[in-house]
């Protein structure tokens, strides 16, 4: 699925949660329709954009950050997720933004759910290495026609020696 298949309702949903379409103002964009990758590209240097199996396949290092904070067996929520990732490997944004990296605009992201009773398992990894600073704007939303639907997101963010990052999430469920 990509964006052309989304609607002017879902495209207005998902802008109520942060994302600039056009991508104006925005150092990169990292989108997720359903469990498919929509989009993922960087606009400024030092900022590394990849979904998360293909960060896995790209670095081995990679598999060093996964489920490192947060137990996969926390709770029933939580082990859906790592137990999806077994089955189908994980849905989700590697995230990092290079050492001395320093950017105005926000990064942006958006995980929407099309499908009526559709399950959205994500896992997100954010590395901010040495100096780097940044801010993301995560927004998460259902289309405005399905009944029902879940969203289960995982996000483990690691921070380097004086990096800063703020982080903004804006959900629409309705």
């Amino acid at each position: 699925m990509n964006k052309d298949e989304l609607n002017r309702e879902d495209i207005e949903k998902m802008e109520r949660v942060g994302l600039e379409p056009d991508e104006k103002g925005r150092a990169g964009t990292f989108t997720v329709i359903n469990d498919e990758i929509d989009k993922s590209r960087a606009k400024t240097d030092g900022v590394e954009i990849l979904g998360i199996s293909q960060a896995s396949k790209k670095y081995d290092w990679v598999k060093d950050y996964i489920w490192q904070l947060v137990d996969p067996h926390k709770d029933e929520f939580t082990e859906r997720v790592w137990k999806y990732e077994q089955e189908h490997g994980p849905v989700g944004q590697f995230l990092r933004f290079k050492k001395g990296t320093i950017s105005k605009e926000p990064f942006q992201s958006c995980f929407f759910i099309k499908l009526d009773r559709f399950i959205q398992t994500v896992h997100n990894i954010i590395i901010v290495e040495d100096d780097a600073e940044f801010h993301i704007i995560s927004g998460c939303a259902v289309a405005s026609y399905d009944n029902s639907g879940m969203h289960i997101g995982i996000t483990e963010i690691y921070l380097a020696k004086n990096a800063t990052l703020s982080y903004t999430m804006i959900h629409d469920w309705a």
